[in-house]
Parts: structure tokens; sequence; C-alpha cells
């Protein structure tokens, strides 16, 4: 298993040891995307009152590991896409075919199926309202989390997807990294571990008067995977070490559990992320598409549903119990119809990207059959 820190091993030799792409990660975004789920249980079963007490408890320091280890194994990955990508508009279009098409269905089908089967309010009423024509701003990023008379009596009233919270600052990481691209930070790595560093400490002294009492702040999330960049640009030169591994994790835990030094887990936090996908199990069926966005994406609002629908879905056991096999099936048909197609044909998009003006108008037109036929083929 490649990542168990053989000593004199990097972080490139692990990888490279993997082909590349190790399973480890696979498997980590999957287990990572179920303990979110684990957690919403949680969440859409009690008010906020109870929430907030959650994240005083001992717990805290576990619950936040979740959504940074997200973007810190995001960054990692997507940076490897970036050195890949032949131009700055290739690695974004890339980008946003594996967000934006199942974030698409995602609000499809709760603004037009699930809102109008579970709402209180008269059809006619509800497909007028305000609230439904925002929900579809969340295709850009634009997060409003309420549809008209839906969840209005649920533990977390009007909440229809609060995973969605996380989809701005998604965008931003991608967005940070486009820029930090254009600056050329592959050939200063050293530079964006010192902004990675400076941050944190930053964050840090402007958290010390109160503390951060939620799970992970925008900026945590940023920073974490932005951690994940440096790391990844850093890989010929990190150990893979399974000491250092405990290291950070250990020192993760501890600064997770203080409220005013959640920043400055963002680095160990990363290196906790990485080491655990360098690990390179055999791949199994679990591992025959990417459900974790899936999973991720839509497990909210079926959580919401199982409370409204189902009294047996009153408590976190029960809303897993019914909310996992449901989203682990959403997410296995996301992928087969919805995701996995656009990926598949990704080179093709990608192509059209690298034609100039009038290849690319060729290319659309004769793709919706409009191209008139041609005497000469050479012409």
């Amino acid at each position: 298993m490649g990542g168990r820190g053989e000593p004199g091993k990097s972080i490139a030799d692990c990888l490279a040891a993997a082909g590349g792409r190790p399973y480890g990660f696979d498997y980590l975004r999957l287990s990572l995307a179920i303990c979110v789920l684990a957690f919403h249980s949680f969440v859409t079963t009690h008010d906020i009152a109870a929430d907030h007490d959650l994240w005083r408890s001992p717990w805290r320091a576990v619950l936040r590991l979740f959504v940074p280890m997200f973007f810190a194994l995001s960054g990692f990955l997507v940076a490897g896409s970036l050195v890949r990508s032949a131009t700055l508009g290739e690695f974004l279009a890339l980008r946003v075919l594996r967000i934006v098409p199942a974030l698409l269905v995602e609000v499809l089908l709760c603004a037009l199926i699930l809102g109008p089967a579970l709402t209180v309010l008269p059809l006619p009423t509800y497909f007028t309202q305000k609230a439904f024509f925002t929900y579809f701003l969340n295709i850009i990023g634009d997060v409003h989390f309420a549809l008209p008379g839906v969840f209005l009596h649920n533990p977390r009233p009007h909440l229809v997807n609060g995973a969605l919270w996380t989809v701005p600052f998604e965008g931003a990481c991608y967005l940070v990294l486009a820029v930090l691209a254009v600056i050329g930070i592959e050939r200063y790595p050293k530079l964006l571990l010192g902004i990675v560093l400076a941050a944190s400490l930053v964050l840090t002294l402007l958290a010390l008067p109160d503390g951060v009492l939620w799970t992970s702040p925008g900026s945590m999330l940023v920073l974490c995977f932005l951690a994940g960049v440096a790391l990844f640009l850093h890989r010929a030169h990190i150990p893979c070490d399974w000491r250092i591994f405990l290291l950070a994790l250990g020192t993760t835990l501890i600064l997770l559990y203080s409220d005013q030094l959640v920043f400055l887990a963002a680095l160990p936090l990363a290196y906790v992320t990485v080491w655990l996908g360098l690990n390179n199990p055999k791949k199994t069926v679990l591992l025959s598409g990417d459900y974790s966005y899936g999973i991720y994406l839509f497990s909210y609002p079926i959580q919401q549903a199982c409370v409204q629908l189902f009294p047996v879905a009153q408590k976190p056991l029960g809303v897993f119990l019914i909310a996992l096999p449901l989203s682990v099936g959403y997410a296995l048909l996301s992928w087969r119809y919805v995701e996995r197609p656009v990926l598949t044909r990704k080179k093709q998009i990608i192509g059209l990207i690298h034609q100039d003006p009038v290849g690319r108008l060729r290319g659309l037109i004769s793709r919706v059959g409009l191209n008139p036929p041609r005497a000469d083929p050479e012409t």
C-alpha cells in the first residue's frame, strides 16, 4: 500500500508508486461524504440550540475534520489537474464540468419535484413565489436555502439543502488557484507555503477574542484547500511517513478542539488528508464511480424529507438508516446519467476551447446539424 510511509519515501514517490492516482483518495472522499451525511442526521433532527451545544462538546475536534478534509483533498488533486492542463481555460472548464452538471440537476430536482411534492402551499402560489425563482441561483453559487412552503415545521425549518453553503467557497478556491497560476505559483512553491502560514496566523489573531463556534468557516475551507495545493507543489520534498502522520493527526485534533486555534490546523490537517489518500488499497465495486459528490449534494434534502414524512426518522439513527441507501442510490444515478456522461465528453469540450473562434463556431454548427454539405472536402 503506497502511503504507509516507508523511510525515505516522499509524497511524490508514493504518488508514482500508485500510478499517479492512489485509490485511497477515492475511499477517503466516499468516507467523508458518509461522515457528513451522518452529521447531518443529527442536524436535521435537532434545532439550532442543540447544534450549538454539539459544537461545544468534546466531539467538536472530530466534527471539524470532515469538510476541511474534503477541501484539502480537493486542493491536492486539483493542483495536479492544473499542472496537467494545457491552458488555464482548460483547467477552469474541467472544474465547471465536474461541479456544475450535478449541481444543476440537484437544483432542478429540488425546485421542480421535491418542492412541489412537499410544500404546504397551493402549487400556483408555490410557482409564483420569489423564493422559487431565487433557488435557481444556486446553480451559479449564489446560495439560497429556502423553497416556498417547504419543510416549515422541521427542526431545521426552511432549509432545503443546508449542504450548499460550501459551494461559493469551492468556487472561490478555484478562482484563487487560477490567480495563483497566472502569477506562476508553480515556479515559486515557497511563496504559496508562506501565504498559507501567514493567513493561518492572521486568521488566528482575528479569532482570538471570540473564537470560532462553527465547524468550518469559509475562510478555513479555502485555507485547507490552499494547504493541499502547497503539499502537492512540495510533493518531492515532503516525506510520506506514518510518524509524521501521527504527529500531524494529534496536532490537528488539539488545534481543532480550541476555538481560538482552529486556523493553525490547516497544514497538519492537509498532511493527514494526503497521507490517508496516498494509501492504495485494492479497487472494489465501491470505486466503480465517484459517488461522493452525489451523496454530499443530495443527502440533506433526502434527510429533510425523511424527517417530514417518516415518524421513525425523528432520531438521528433513523434518519441515517433511511437516508444512507437513498442517498447512495441517488449518487449512483447521478454518476451514471449525469456526471460520467459529461466527463466522458470532456476531451471534445476542451477541444472546442482550444479551437480558434471560427473553428469553434463550425464545431458547434456541425453538432446541431446546420453545417451545409461541401463539394470539396479540402475547402
